[in-house]
């Protein structure tokens, strides 16, 4: 009877423990991310320095982070090609502070910051004119002598271009441009050809549609990821079961999430754009 009643109240003491626990981390800070012209900021990060707590804010600029105790915080808000700001606050037991933050631009020489996860890097950025079939040869091998030495020559490395680069350098390879490629293009084919598969330097060439005009990014494939945010409160995967709504066996998928490409070694990535 001694060792039933030790044992239930060991287990009662447990579950009190784990509810305090729960209890204590009820605080969480909220809010709205904008540029300086009022707009949303989608994908911006904001970590808690120290810990290993963040948030991305979602397409209409909203950031949450949860699960927080009471006590003093810095907030770290950063959004590639904007200033960092670090921000302290201070949460009460069961508080949602709500804190909006205004991101300003950064001076076009300093170095962008990129972050993974909830640290941060820094790339190796270069910044040029727009692309052109004249210019795109040097652009494109301004990147590839950026390539960090460790990464160059790796099988799955890659070159991902916008549309408007790999439109330059086709036409560039089909002779029609001012720089010397030859009048009769590749292979003396001139510009009526398919070229199929197409490589700089040895590198392949990947189009990446919808990037903006003059982007060029070097890295591993292997370093490349695809994330989501679908552990966000914000995101939702649900399945309809449409028998109730027409009788028949059919369901309806309803996926409403943020994703992106993510990277594991930004260091080993170089990032090339448009001034």
């Amino acid at each position: 009877m001694v060792q039933k009643i030790t044992r239930t109240f060991a287990v009662f003491a447990s579950f009190m423990l784990v509810s305090i626990v729960s209890f204590a981390q009820n605080a969480s800070v909220k809010g709205m991310l904008t540029d300086s012209d009022g707009k949303a900021l989608y994908n911006a990060s904001v970590t808690v320095e120290g810990k290993s707590k963040g948030a991305m804010s979602n397409d209409k600029g909203f950031y949450e982070i949860k699960g927080l105790t009471a006590g003093s915080y810095t907030l770290i808000y950063r959004f590639m090609g904007m200033e960092t700001i670090k921000e302290t606050v201070v949460l009460q037991e069961n508080q949602a502070l709500i804190k909006d933050v205004t991101l300003q631009s950064k001076a076009k020489d300093e170095d962008e910051v990129v972050v993974i996860g909830y640290g941060t890097s820094r790339t190796k950025d270069l910044t040029g004119a727009a692309i052109t079939s004249a210019n795109v040869l040097d652009e494109l091998g301004a990147v590839v002598d950026a390539i960090p030495t460790a990464v160059y020559g790796s099988e799955d490395l890659h070159i991902y271009a916008a549309s408007d680069v790999v439109r330059a350098y086709t036409r560039a390879l089909g002779g029609f441009q001012s720089g010397g490629q030859g009048a009769n293009g590749y292979e003396n084919k001139g510009n009526n050809q398919s070229l199929g598969s197409l490589f700089f330097d040895g590198i392949p060439v990947v189009a990446i549609r919808g990037a903006a005009a003059g982007t060029i990014i070097a890295a591993e494939k292997s370093n490349l990821f695809f994330g989501t945010g679908l552990l966000n409160d914000l995101n939702e995967v649900r399945v309809i079961d449409m028998a109730e709504n027409d009788g028949s066996q059919n369901v309806r998928i309803v996926m409403r999430f943020t994703a992106g490409v993510q990277y594991a070694q930004v260091t080993d990535i170089v990032y090339r754009k448009t001034v």
